[in-house]
């Protein structure tokens, strides 16, 4: 069994007098044709927030052999005592059974398996590799049954630890200004539970179960989330809509790649590894030395900002929550302590990864903030003095900073040159020390100084900009100077459908902490008389990633420049998976011409189109032809 199938698992819980193995009510609703189809998850199904339950989300089997999991906290916080408020919540450093209801039943269901099929490490590619019929959906009807089955145990809750760098980081991060929301208008509880539920985010609970893995279970592996870097590959387990038929939900696997890391060692990371909910709790891996380590635990698998989807899934460090929980040993019984010492971190020799971390420095060092002050969007250095990003990004602006995040080796900070005058920065007790000099020419306060370590800002103007009626939304910054060790990317000469591309982009999160990655593939080419017009990939674009650079992965090569993703406006739902990009070709010409000579008449033939590009940018069909009348 493999790796995340053996360790995967749903937690229940429930009070006495309800039974955990009931199914929730309407789970199923009917079509108007009587077929039936699933609306809402267990854990949302007619039940009051404090009412019996069932209650599930994903967990992790740590450890196979004592049978320790470790699942998010959320589906216990239907049964705290009602002394114990949010402010008594944020000042505790962990929760015991004796905080919870006493009728709290706890079950978990894990799969069982009848596949002599053994995963090694030689095979762990081939087994979660692209195609591979073992991911392929399993019939439910076959001559043997069901290939896998969910089977229930008992489980106890041990405690419940807050991870406080996560809730730091988080806060951060998901500002209330910016009206994120974790839950869809359909699935939004009454306001004051949901906000309970976001101070519950950073919460999580280790059970011990009554199921023991065999004598061949592998030893499950960690690793510090501080040694992840943008573009590694990682893979997400956890079981969609929690306890609702385990047989097909149980331990579901998506893949993706981390899209951003923040906080204290990277407690907070992003993916666009897609889950679902009723996914809380499950597992994020990624590969070391050929196996699966564990690296993360998933909190919120869907977010919304301002309505947006915004397609990316927060992770916290695994390592982060198990530093937390040797804090508190110290005050448990001794055979809670006795049991910790197997579960250490295992330290990273190598990352096997599709976007290696040179890479992503390569491309990062491209991807730039635009900044209009009203508004902001995204674009990619294309030579030392020269920017592209969108029209809409920049219109009507008079004033324009170019901000580019520094790279870092180590976790410290490269020495940042700056009106040929080299200050290094000290990290000295987790406080970034510079030169007050350095500050006050940047008009900066105490508050701003770790933002000044971080990014680098030039100011630029718009010299080209395409018209409004020009189906291309392209516009050319020239920089008042250059940026230093910036790598000029190479310019992609072919479009192929189905290579892995990535999208670097400042959207959602702006300066807070970087460019983000985004994964997919070059989902189609459209072309006009066998000249690319248009690149739509399946990589996750959201409101400020406009302008942001589009690469092919494998050659490194820029492809093209992200314009916009997909709207309907009859229902006002955003995809964040389907987007559009102008391909570099077309841009091409004008930039030979303007490096040159500053020529810009290279780019305005952008404004000069056919009927056929614009209808194709418009998504509109090619008008049919009209017979000409005889009278």
């Amino acid at each position: 069994m493999p790796i995340w199938d053996q360790s995967g698992c749903v937690v229940i819980t429930c009070r006495k007098q309800a039974s955990c193995n009931s199914q929730a009510r309407n789970t199923f609703s009917e079509r108007t044709d009587g077929t039936p189809y699933l609306s809402a998850s267990p854990k949302q199904a007619e039940q009051p927030l404090h009412g019996n339950g069932p209650w599930s989300c994903s967990g992790v089997i740590v450890d196979q052999r004592q049978g320790i999991v470790l699942c998010h906290g959320s589906v216990f916080l239907p049964f705290l005592l009602n002394d114990i408020d949010l402010v008594c919540l944020e000042q505790k450093q962990l929760l015991l059974p004796e905080n919870l209801s006493h009728d709290l039943v706890v079950n978990i269901q894990c799969a069982t398996e009848n596949k002599k099929k053994e995963y090694t490490k030689s095979n762990i590619h081939m087994d979660i590799g692209a195609g591979n019929p073992d991911l392929g959906v399993i019939a439910l009807s076959n001559e043997g049954g069901l290939q896998r089955r969910a089977k229930q145990h008992e489980a106890q809750l041990l405690m419940m630890v807050p991870c406080k760098e996560f809730q730091n980081t988080f806060h951060k991060l998901f500002s209330k200004a910016e009206s994120w929301s974790f839950s869809s208008e359909e699935d939004k509880l009454d306001h004051n539970e949901l906000e309970k539920d976001l101070h519950f985010l950073h919460w999580f609970a280790v059970l011990k179960t009554t199921h023991k893995g065999d004598s061949g279970s592998a030893e499950m592996k960690f690793m510090q989330a501080s040694s992840l870097h943008k573009g590694d590959v990682l893979f997400t387990c956890g079981s969609p809509f929690g306890f609702f038929y385990p047989d097909i939900f149980l331990n579901t696997l998506s893949k993706g790649v981390v899209s951003n890391v923040a906080g204290e060692g990277n407690a907070v990371i992003l993916t666009d590894s897609r889950c679902l909910p009723g996914t809380e709790g499950g597992g994020a891996y990624t590969i070391c030395e050929g196996s699966l380590v564990l690296v993360g635990i998933i909190v919120v698998p869907l977010c919304w900002k301002a309505n947006e989807w915004i397609g990316l899934t927060v992770l916290c460090s695994v390592s982060q929550i198990l530093e937390n929980v040797k804090m508190v040993l110290p005050v448990l019984s001794r055979p809670l302590i006795d049991m910790w010492p197997r579960m250490m971190l295992k330290p990273k020799f190598s990352m096997e990864s599709e976007l290696s971390s040179n890479l992503i420095q390569h491309l990062t060092s491209a991807a730039v903030l635009v900044d209009c002050g009203h508004v902001w969007g995204s674009g990619v250095i294309v030579n030392t003095r020269t920017v592209l990003t969108c029209r809409h990004v920049v219109s009507g602006a008079s004033r324009i900073l170019v901000r580019r995040r520094y790279q870092t080796v180590g976790g410290l900070h490269r020495h940042i040159r700056c009106n040929n005058t080299v200050i290094w920065i000290i990290l000295l007790q987790k406080r970034h020390l510079v030169s007050q000099c350095q500050v006050m020419e940047h008009g900066a306060g105490d508050d701003d100084v770790a933002h000044l370590l971080r990014f680098h800002a030039v100011r630029g103007k718009v010299v080209f900009a395409t018209k409004e009626y020009s189906p291309f939304d392209i516009a050319v910054v020239e920089l008042e100077k250059s940026f230093p060790g910036f790598i000029e990317p190479a310019l992609g000469s072919a479009y192929t459908t189905g290579d892995d591309v990535g999208i670097i982009a400042f959207g959602a999160f702006g300066t807070q902490c970087g460019p983000s990655v985004t994964s997919g593939i070059l989902s189609a080419v459209i072309e006009v008389n066998n000249v690319p017009v248009m690149l739509q990939s399946t990589c996750a674009v959201h409101s400020g990633s406009s302008g942001g650079p589009l690469f092919n992965t494998r050659t490194r090569e820029l492809l093209g420049i992200v314009a916009s993703n997909t709207r309907d406006n009859s229902v006002g739902a955003t995809y964040p998976h389907l987007n559009f990009s102008v391909p570099i070709t077309l841009m091409q010409p004008g930039l030979s011409q303007y490096y040159k000579s500053k020529d810009l008449r290279g780019f305005e033939e952008l404004d000069w189109t056919s009927d056929s590009v614009r209808a194709a940018w418009r998504l509109q069909r090619k008008p049919k032809q009209i017979n000409m009348s005889k009278l």
